[in-house]
């Protein structure tokens, strides 16, 4: 991968050929229009703090879909206990499950937080 940081009209093709080209704000108009990213202020961490907080999103919205799919696939099979010999559940303990799973949700979002071993994978 390649990265290019330019600001003049000089440097609009290498922006342009680069797999993210990165311009600043002051740079002359064809530089900007060429570049991937045209940061605002002069401070490259920015450029690191985009990328911290898009895994983040990115592991907060696979552990969601992972939590609400094994709720969701769960409560379907609870009735079957029923044709097994087991009693029914009635409504209140079903929605007292629904209700668990979406402290379980909670949780992992609000305790649990985002753990740097998430970030294993992708290290900067």
């Amino acid at each position: 991968m390649v990265g290019y940081l330019g600001d003049g009209i000089k440097d609009a093709p290498a922006l342009k050929a680069a797999d993210v080209g990165i311009s600043v704000d002051s740079a002359v108009d064809f530089a900007k229009e060429a570049a991937d990213i045209v940061l605002m202020e002069k401070n490259l961490e920015v450029l690191q703090k985009g990328i911290i907080d898009g895994r983040k999103t990115y592991v907060n919205t696979l552990k969601y879909i992972f939590i609400t799919v094994a709720g969701t696939l769960m409560l379907p099979y609870l009735p079957i206990g029923g044709r097994l010999g087991l009693p029914p559940l009635p409504p209140l303990p079903l929605s007292l499950l629904g209700f668990m799973i979406g402290i379980a949700v909670l949780y992992s979002f609000i305790v649990e937080g985002t753990k740097r071993r998430f970030f294993k994978q992708a290290a900067l």
